[in-house]
């Protein structure tokens, strides 16, 4: 009785077998008969017939009697496919063909940025329909990997000169601002004869490339500040440089002033020890050295008194113009004559006529150049012009 229970039960576990393998056999003639082969769905229909097949052979077994006609049942619902399956297999097979040489042709390419935009739309086009045998797809892909790190490969090899480019760049431009800033620390003689260097640094900076991104900031906090030293240096230097000429030419005007004023009231002169006071003072440049050469080569000679009249009223001029532009008092006879000039300043800076407006140092070149003037105005004026030096040196 046990034994009969038991082939009773293997019986209907075979029936239950051979159920379920018409059903698979009936659902691949199914979706063979449903599918629209103009438009099939690859992807799925390959993976529905590879699943299809392993839940196939996971079934146990059937009456012997039905093991041949349900294997040739399979076969020819396998078979429905495989014509289909095997002419897409080939076209996906010689599409990533085409592709993978399409990739390598990259490689040839002279802008490797153009060719690694190609590239990431060709890796989009990658898509396997219908799977080829394990061997043929991995060589494949090996294949694929190969074209496409040509092109990363060059990437990389241009990212590297890159790199090499930028970090010498860098090291240029840190050249130049440690030549700027040794310069901004040099001495005024040094500076002034420099005064063109960040015009030609600057233009050396931006002759440069670029440098690598993360110092990019701090070296041009760094170029700025260079660039304001320097310039606060040089005007600094050149402030000095013009107190020194002012101060020589001032010093040289004080000697030709007292011999132009010994010669108007008559007293004696040493002409040698004159010429030797002269000779023993620094030095002058520029246009007003010649105007104050001019001005002791006169010196030793009485001017007449149209000479007289005109340097007089030329100083005068550029004495009250130096008050005004100094804040200093003038003289109460010059008030009128004041509040005229300061009306013309007032209108010609409404105007924005800067062009009429007189600098200081002009207008002490001015009265330290021009010459001999009467005897009884000589002490006035040339207080006035001390108090006008003396106010400007301190203001610069």
């Amino acid at each position: 009785q046990p034994c009969i229970a038991h082939f009773e039960k293997l019986k209907q576990r075979r029936a239950e077998n051979l159920r379920k393998r018409r059903a698979i056999i009936d659902s691949l003639n199914a979706r063979y008969a449903a599918t629209d082969w103009k438009q099939p769905d690859w992807r799925d229909i390959d993976k529905f017939l590879n699943q299809a097949r392993r839940d196939y052979y996971k079934i146990g077994n059937v009456d012997h009697k039905h093991r041949k006609p349900l294997a040739r049942k399979l076969d020819e619902a396998f078979e429905q496919y495989s014509e289909h399956l095997s002419r897409e297999r080939s076209r996906s097979l010689r599409v990533r063909e085409k592709l993978i040489a399409d990739i390598e042709a990259l490689g040839t390419m002279d802008n490797v940025r153009d060719a690694l935009d190609q590239l990431e739309a060709l890796k989009k086009q990658w898509k396997i329909t219908v799977v080829e045998k394990r061997t043929i797809e991995n060589s494949l892909w090996k294949q694929f990997q190969a074209a496409c790190d040509i092109t990363y490969q060059r990437r990389d090899a241009a990212r590297n000169e890159q790199a090499a480019e930028r970090n010498e760049n860098e090291k240029q431009k840190q050249a130049l601002i440690e030549e700027l800033t040794r310069i901004a620390a040099a001495g005024d003689a040094e500076l002034l004869a420099s005064a063109s260097a960040l015009s030609r640094i600057q233009a050396r900076w931006e002759e440069i490339g670029w440098v690598p991104r993360k110092h990019e900031d701090n070296l041009n906090s760094r170029w700025q500040a260079a660039r304001q030293q320097f310039t606060r240096a040089l005007k600094a230097a050149e402030s000095r440089s013009k107190a020194s000429e002012l101060d020589s030419l001032a010093q040289r005007a004080a000697l030709c002033s007292g011999w132009e004023q010994a010669i108007l009231t008559g007293s004696s002169i040493d002409t040698d020890r004159i010429k030797a006071e002269w000779d023993a003072l620094p030095a002058l440049s520029g246009a007003s050295a010649g105007a104050l050469e001019q001005r002791f080569g006169q010196a030793l000679s009485r001017p007449d008194d149209t000479t007289l009249s005109r340097n007089l009223a030329g100083t005068l001029a550029a004495c009250l113009r130096l008050e005004v532009l100094l804040e200093l008092e003038s003289p109460e006879e010059c008030q009128a004559e004041r509040m005229a000039n300061q009306v013309e300043r007032l209108t010609a800076s409404l105007k924005m006529d800067q062009g009429t407006q007189d600098s200081p140092e002009d207008l002490l070149r001015t009265v330290l150049t021009i010459g001999a003037v009467p005897a009884e105005a000589a002490g006035a004026i040339e207080q006035r012009i001390k108090d006008c030096l003396a106010r400007h040196l301190h203001q610069s």
